[in-house]
């Protein structure tokens, strides 16, 4: 169907993937259900898991429901939340009961993994977003020992955040697979795209990221007319610049491995990561 559809490529898209962002309203929730999309086009069962779900009062409110429903609920897709909270606000503060358990979640997660052929985990907020005292999402994708896919916004700030949410990773032996800049989290005029700070984005990330760059999503205006054939030309993308990435004759345009940083430094590997309930 691909081009480049090669074992060695399907590695650079993680069936098991944990999609993380640089803050609240980045468009997790569009970045997993199109990634979603991707892997239904390509006939593989699928499981979108949002372990932490607040601001709502019921699943048909939530994040998942709402990827499972862009795509019209397929018989191959499943959908999972763990725990809801009424109040938008991080877990920590929307769970009023101590009711969280990181060990529920991770066998939650692990219960999908035996059924599905991907398992797709959309956190809440950023990296540092508190699940429970003590312990961040960042430290939930550890636990999982997933790669994570950071979405990001194109505009002006989103260097910094981007780089701070990479660095956060890192410190905590996670293996950034990806960066997404998601063009329709924040729709900028024709005037906005062409400022200095836009165009320059994804080269000053690939320079300091040491993380390869996925292909951006542009702004759609109305969501309810794509179809899962429209993710097709996307993948097709996607594949391409991982085959430039890998091939012998072109160099990693990052100029790193995947491992490494531009930035040196030295973490605690404890740091933030309290006692697992």
């Amino acid at each position: 169907m691909h081009p480049f559809s090669t074992a060695k490529l399907f590695e650079q898209f993680p069936q098991q993937l944990f999609i993380t962002g640089t803050d609240t309203d980045v468009g997790k929730t569009f970045v997993t259900a199109w990634i979603a999309g991707v892997w239904l086009a390509l006939g593989k069962t699928v499981a979108i898991y949002k372990p932490v779900q607040t601001g709502v009062t019921c699943l048909e409110e939530g994040d998942a429901y709402w990827a499972g429903k862009l795509w019209n609920f397929p018989e191959k897709l499943t959908l999972k939340t763990s725990y809801l909270f009424p109040e938008p606000a991080a877990p920590s503060v929307a769970d009023h009961h101590d009711e969280i358990s990181f060990h529920q979640l991770i066998a939650d997660f692990q219960a999908l993994q035996v059924t599905h052929d991907v398992v797709l985990v959309e956190g809440a907020g950023g990296v540092l977003c508190p699940i429970r005292k003590y312990l961040f999402m960042a430290d939930l994708i550890r636990h999982l020992k997933l790669p994570a896919l950071v979405v990001t916004r194109p505009n002006l700030g989103t260097i910094n955040h981007t780089l701070m949410s990479i660095e956060v990773l890192r410190g905590r032996g996670i293996s950034p697979c990806g960066i997404l800049i998601n063009e329709g989290a924040t729709p900028l005029s024709f005037e906005e795209k062409n400022t200095l700070a836009v165009r320059t984005v994804a080269s000053e990330l690939a320079k300091y990221s040491g993380t390869p760059l996925w292909p951006s999503l542009p702004f759609i205006q109305d969501v309810r007319q794509i179809s899962l054939e429209d993710t097709s030309d996307w993948y097709a993308e996607f594949l391409a610049q991982q085959q430039r990435y890998l091939s012998k004759d072109t160099p990693n345009p990052n100029g790193f491995t995947s491992t490494d940083s531009f930035f040196p430094h030295t973490h605690n590997s404890q740091c933030g990561c309290g006692t697992l309930h």
